[in-house]
């Protein structure tokens, strides 16, 4: 059984074990830790009954990285180069990577792009503290005007950076978030673009 991710199939490494196994079962899967630091390095052989290396494949994970390489990064790092190696032997379809090779890069992207978003969002809340007091000071009196021109002195990207839900770490609470969403606030910001 294989896992479709954006459209391709792949096969777990399980699975391609269990058919290695049962098509060769005196054939050996073998691991060689090439590092075991703060990055991990695994080279996995594979070889026939002869000891001949029919295959190999490699891996490479970083300690902390994901929930399971906080705990496990040798153990994740091995499936990883032991996936590699039966797909150099023809396990794995059409894929050389294993579904869980892509869903641990699918979290490892995701991961990344959260903190660098933050990162921004953090930057311009540093950068623009004054101006978000005053905003949500206003936002607190219904003094829309002044909030939609505080908040439209900021440029684009500033704006876009302070986007991030409260409940993500954003500096803006749900309940000012939903004041910047009615239609008094929304007046006021056609006002002043029309101010302006």
């Amino acid at each position: 059984m294989s896992i479709k991710i954006h459209n391709k199939e792949y096969t777990t490494v399980a699975e391609r074990i269990a058919q290695f196994r049962l098509d060769y079962p005196d054939y050996s899967l073998e691991s060689e830790i090439l590092a075991n630091a703060e990055a991990v390095i695994v080279k996995s052989l594979i070889k026939n009954e002869a000891g001949r290396v029919l295959a190999t494949g490699h891996a490479e994970e970083v300690r902390g990285s994901t929930n399971i390489n906080k705990t496990s990064a040798l153990e994740n790092c091995e499936t990883s180069a032991w996936g590699r190696a039966l797909a150099a032997l023809n396990y794995g379809g059409d894929q050389v990577a294993s579904a869980n090779e892509v869903s641990d890069a699918i979290i490892q992207q995701n991961v990344a792009e959260a903190v660098d978003r933050l990162i921004r969002h953090n930057n311009a809340v540093r950068d623009n503290f004054e101006s978000i007091a005053a905003v949500k000071n206003a936002l607190a009196n219904g003094e829309w005007d002044f909030a939609a021109e505080c908040m439209r002195e900021m440029d684009d990207d500033t704006r876009m950076a302070l986007g991030v839900a409260s409940t993500k770490g954003g500096i803006f609470t749900l309940a000012e978030t939903k004041l910047f969403q009615s239609q008094d606030y929304k007046d006021a910001t056609s006002r002043y673009f029309e101010g302006k």
